[in-house]
């Protein structure tokens, strides 16, 4: 069994198949943003005094075993059981860009099916829980007495979230919050005196998951060339009465469903659009997007008695089909609805009597106009369904209708010749936006945003939409003067580190390895002979980071490598724990100043990556300046030759990362006093005479009778 993955191991296996981590080696330390969920048993004390302690053992095993099931069905897990208390995560040892709303899900689930336990236990009195939910990093123990245990604030905060919960409640923390509210539906928010916690925490009881989701509408910014195709295929059905498939293709958040809405939005009456989305959750997965496009067109929820299904469904079907195929059709249709009893060949009978079932239903719906079918997600489809899309396609000879799916990249991973054999079929790439495009999504985004900053947020998101909506959202939701001066560095949604920390996390163990270690050097860009330094820059490997679209190779300069967006490098680099942060920039600090070429040739290089590596270590222990001190010196070594070659700018940066790393003000001695005269001394050159001001005459207070402060206040 993996030590990383847990999955089986074939035998003399080097490297597990599911997760790439090499057999044998110790389970690495690992700093990840998880969605954390405590689980209490309300009145578990009081049962206990009521029944005997054998039947409360049952009930314990019983509550166990069903909590343990709904973690493990959504792809969570139990990490530990404290008398009548559960402890679940979501995003161990693989993130999913879903793991919060995994989480509220089974909260909701959770609530109910501990409730029929009781009922079905004959208990005295009922069963219910309280749930609280927060997502955030934590770091998972590797030693071996504490392998898998998680450490830090955010499981603490789950638990205090979970003690204000309601009985039968589940409670959500703000990060995980914002993670589902376009999928769930909350109520008013609840202000937590968390114990421990210097703020007082905000929390949504989660009520009940929303039947359509209601996020920001991402503004459309160019993507003419894709709205032209679409309807010039949609012409060419109109035209030859025969079917087509459309694929929109992209990367998560490039904007796919956002064109196919405005694609919808622009069709003529009449048009009939049935929608349909592919997801893992629910009971019959294979056929929930064809479950969906008919309870849409009949008009009923996915909780509507069979009887009122069945009725609904046969007078949509007599109102298209001939009175002879009626039955026959609905019968056929009724098998993705869960109307018709299973045979024992699940499989291709099923697939061709739905695409029969289907498309006597669109040849009927079409004698009013062309049909459009759109299937969301295509890429989490199971291949069944994939098979009746294809099929269908090719059966719709003289009926009007287009097939849109909609996916990401690894649709093709699956199916390489996805449409195929299709003689009106195309796949769309979306690409990420231009700059321009990208800055003028950010200026409609973001309300009050400059111009020079949204720039900034457009090139940092690489040209994606989502990325750049979001990013946007966060500055607003910081107030409306955080976007009128320079974006934050540190700004990293969590909608958007949760889409890119499963890309990651799903990648082979030396990609993803290569991927966190490349994320130690600044602006997103790095040569091999830099990556050399702390890894093994395989080509095989770059080459499939490239594949994959995190990694980009600079076309005009040998050897250099950039990662495709800088939010991919920030949460590449959010998930290093803070000591292999530490190693790595030490490492290449020390590895570039023991030359005395490189040395002379990259001191704000050094100075960089001994500012990371102190940072870390101050982090890991606040008493401990050793490295600091050693960061501090060389930033100042780098600003001083910044500012001999009259580049006044990068100096009076380097002066002030140099005094941010310098401890207390109250301890500041001579050396800070001479750090504030040579950067009065830079803003004084930059024509900033005012900011000049205040650290030229803190210099005075602390030093002010000192040689060398004096000829830098002299000059």
């Amino acid at each position: 069994m993996c030590e990383r993955c847990g999955a089986p191991l074939p035998e003399g296996a080097r490297f597990c198949p599911s997760c790439g981590f090499p057999v044998g080696a110790p389970p690495p330390e690992e700093r990840k943003v998880v969605t954390v969920m405590f689980v209490d048993l309300v009145g578990s004390t009081k049962l206990s005094s009521r029944i005997d302690p054998e039947r409360y053992r049952e009930v314990l095993a019983a509550y166990y075993r069903t909590v343990g099931e709904e973690l493990e069905s959504l792809r969570g897990r139990a990490v530990n059981l404290a008398g009548d208390a559960v402890v679940g995560v979501f995003g161990i040892p693989q993130a999913h860009d879903d793991d919060a709303l995994r989480a509220v899900r089974a909260g909701l689930a959770l609530v109910d099916r501990i409730g029929r336990v009781g009922e079905t236990l004959g208990l005295p009195s009922p069963l219910r829980l309280r749930v609280g939910i927060n997502t955030g990093p934590v770091a998972i123990g590797s030693e071996a007495s504490e392998q898998g245990l998680l450490f830090g604030a955010t499981v603490n905060l789950a638990a205090r979230v979970q003690q204000a919960a309601e009985p039968g409640g589940v409670l959500v923390a703000e990060t995980s919050w914002l993670l589902t509210y376009e999928h769930v539906e909350y109520g008013e928010p609840l202000r937590i005196e968390a114990k421990g916690f210097d703020d007082v925490a905000t929390a949504w009881p989660a009520l009940r998951l929303a039947p359509r989701t209601s996020r920001r509408t991402i503004p459309l910014v160019n993507r003419r060339r894709e709205l032209r195709l679409l309807t010039d295929t949609f012409e060419g059905v109109r035209e030859t009465a025969r079917g087509h498939l459309v694929t929109l293709l992209g990367e998560p958040g490039i904007g796919k469903s956002r064109v196919a809405e405005e694609f919808l939005g622009r069709l003529p009456e009449p048009t009939t659009v049935l929608l349909g989305r592919a997801s893992p959750f629910g009971e019959d997965v294979t056929f929930a997007p064809l479950a969906q496009m008919l309870l849409g067109v009949i008009g009923e929820e996915a909780g509507a008695s069979d009887e009122k299904l069945r009725e609904r469904l046969d007078e949509l079907v007599e109102e298209c089909c001939p009175a002879d195929e009626v039955q026959a059709v609905a019968a056929r249709l009724g098998i993705a609805l869960g109307l018709e009893a299973r045979s024992r060949d699940e499989g291709r009978y099923r697939v061709s009597e739905l695409r029969a079932g289907l498309l006597s239903l669109v040849a009927g719906l079409a004698r009013t106009g062309p049909v459009v079918l759109v299937f969301e997600d295509v890429h989490l489809a199971e291949p069944s369904l994939l098979d009746l899309i294809e099929s269908f396609v090719r059966s719709a000879r003289g009926v009007p209708v287009l097939v849109l799916c909609v996916a990401r990249y690894e649709l093709l991973d699956q199916r390489p010749d996805w449409g195929g054999g299709l003689g009106d079929s195309l796949n769309l790439h979306l690409e990420p936006l231009p700059l321009d495009d990208a800055t003028e999504l950010a200026l409609e985004a973001g309300e009050g945003l400059e111009t020079d900053a949204a720039r900034r947020v457009a090139q940092h998101a690489g040209g994606n939409p989502f990325f750049i909506v979001e990013t946007t959202g966060m500055l607003m939701h910081a107030g409306p003067s955080a976007g009128a001066g320079p974006v934050p560095g540190a700004l990293l949604p969590p909608t958007v580190q949760a889409v890119i920390a499963a890309r990651i996390d799903h990648l082979p163990f030396p990609a993803r390895e290569l991927v966190r270690k490349a994320s130690v050097f600044p602006r997103a860009t790095f040569h091999v002979t830099e990556l050399s330094l702390i890894a093994d820059p395989e080509e095989r490997v770059l080459g499939l980071l490239q594949d994959e679209e995190l990694l980009v190779r600079d076309e005009k300069r040998s050897g250099v490598w950039r990662f495709r967006h800088g939010l991919v490098r920030d949460v590449a680099y959010e998930s290093l724990p803070k000591r292999e942060r530490q190693r790595l920039h030490l490492r290449v600090a020390t590895k570039l100043a023991e030359d005395e070429r490189t040395a002379a040739r990259y001191p704000r290089s050094i100075g960089f990556h001994l500012e990371q590596a102190a940072r870390a270590a101050l982090d890991l222990d606040p008493h401990d300046r050793t490295l600091a001190d050693r960061a501090v010196e060389a930033l100042t070594h780098a600003g001083d030759l910044a500012l001999w070659s009259s580049e006044a700018g990068p100096a009076a940066d380097l002066y002030e990362r140099a005094l941010a790393l310098s401890g207390a003000e109250r301890d500041w001695g001579l050396s800070q006093a001479i750090l504030l005269a040579n950067l009065g001394e830079a803003r004084y050159w930059l024509g900033d005479f005012e900011a000049a001001a205040a650290p030229l005459s803190r210099a005075l207070e602390i030093g002010g009778l000192d040689a060398r402060v004096g000829a830098v206040l002299a000059g």
